[in-house]
């Protein structure tokens, strides 16, 4: 049976990997980017459908079954781990591109949240949800393309937004907050940290627009 969230969420990233590589990568980088993404897509994926082996070894027998497991939100914190891990891997002799590069990245994850909100079109208790992910996960890109040397003031707005939007919305909380704010609130702190590490961020105009 199609997973139809699940297809929604791989367009949406699909979409966002596209935006992200057109509007915050330089031209001379796509390609050696792109493979990257994919290397690192390919991982999730690999990891995410895995992950029952963990608990249900016997599955492996199964691979049907496997294939058709939910791995749940465990599944999904384990992912992004590894391949938050294999991104600075990749990235050890490319100190001066960590910034820009995990910039891209993170803006991947934002317009794909914001296609998928304005997708599942999600309300609750009548709130439009949908309606304030689109917003966040569409605009602050826009203003961060049109305005890179205000990242410092973008970038914790758009976490916020997320933040705050999540908290309006239902799903399992772990210390308060829901894995995808967590999510946000740790990107940015990457993000924050690579910037105080690394002054490279201005690079991003020589892209083409």
């Amino acid at each position: 049976m199609l997973n139809t969230s699940l297809l929604m969420l791989f367009l949406s990233v699909a979409i966002g990997g596209l935006l992200s590589l057109n509007l915050f990568v330089t031209k001379s980088e796509r390609n050696a980017e792109l493979d990257r993404w994919l290397t690192l897509a390919m991982t999730a994926i690999i990891v995410y459908k895995l992950f029952p082996l963990l608990y249900e070894p016997g599955l492996v027998l199964r691979p049907l079954d496997l294939l058709l497991q939910n791995a749940g939100v465990q599944g999904i914190g384990l992912a992004a781990m590894v391949v938050l891990a294999l991104f600075f891997w990749n990235h050890r002799r490319q100190k001066g591109a960590l910034y820009r590069h995990f910039f891209a990245l993170a803006m991947i994850l934002l317009i794909a949240y914001g296609l998928y909100g304005l997708l599942t079109l999600s309300v609750y208790r009548g709130i439009p949800l949908f309606v304030f992910k689109g917003l966040v996960g569409l605009l602050f890109p826009f203003l961060l393309w049109r305005h890179s040397r205000s990242d410092y003031i973008l970038l914790p707005l758009a976490a916020g937004g997320v933040v705050f939007i999540e908290a309006l919305g239902p799903g399992m909380r772990w210390y308060g907050l829901t894995l995808v704010q967590w999510g946000a609130l740790l990107v940015y702190v990457i993000l924050l940290l690579l910037s105080l590490l690394n002054k490279e961020p201005d690079k991003r105009e020589e892209q083409a627009r």
